[in-house]
């Protein structure tokens, strides 16, 4: 019998913090209530405790250790998540460009390996990593946008989830520490996390779904 594809849903947010991993979590506790083998097959919690707590009480498929230049770096890995074989995996940030002796270099390479598998995968992403989008947020902005995931892989998920707080709301959460460290907080705000850069992403991204008819939830 023919394995049926699984499926891609995309929690695509405007910036770093606002609550993309957060959700995709939230739902995963949803799907794990209504008896969905569900697993975590990556998550990077960046420190933030809402996110830590959030995870527990969902399986975590042991992640592959990679070993380079007297580093130990861990990356997803795609074949004991297959082998487990769940219904669905949380693997964040699809954008992911990989560690240097890993199967593939990008994450979204992965992911399309557990859909193969017939394994249906949640994610993250934020705008200015699709690929049509970075030029414009590398032009405007001045941020070398080096991790890009190709608009055929984003317009092909199955389901985009829009993750849209205020600009308001995203620098009261940078300013009290829940998204970086108290000390990387100052050079945050003077560089990317100013206001004017934010509300330019979030009409990019506003743009993006107008364009490729996506609706915003």
């Amino acid at each position: 019998m023919e394995t049926k594809r699984g499926t891609l849903k995309i929690y695509l947010g405007y910036a770093v913090g606002v609550g993309k991993t957060f959700g995709m979590l939230v739902e995963a506790h949803r799907l794990l209530g209504r008896g969905v083998d569900t697993v975590i097959g990556y998550v990077e919690p960046h420190g933030r405790i809402e996110t830590v707590e959030r995870m527990k009480g969902i399986e975590t498929v042991p992640q592959k250790e990679i070993h380079y230049r007297g580093i130990t770096l861990k990356e997803t890995d795609v074949a004991k998540i297959i082998e487990r074989h769940p219904s669905i995996a949380l693997v964040d940030e699809i954008a992911h460009t990989n560690a240097t002796g890993s199967d593939w270099g990008k994450r979204f390479r992965d992911i399309a390996l557990l859909q193969d598998a017939g394994v249906s995968v949640i994610t993250t992403l934020n705008i200015q990593h699709i690929e049509s989008v970075a030029p414009s947020v590398e032009g405007n902005l001045g941020v070398r946008v080096s991790e890009r995931v190709p608009d055929e892989v984003v317009l092909a998920a199955d389901s985009i989830v829009t993750v849209d707080i205020s600009v308001r709301e995203l620098l009261k959460r940078l300013e009290n520490g829940k998204i970086y460290d108290m000390e990387r907080v100052a050079l945050a705000r003077q560089n990317f996390f100013r206001k004017e850069n934010l509300k330019y992403l979030q009409k990019l991204l506003d743009t993006w779904l107008e364009e490729n008819n996506r609706t915003a939830g």
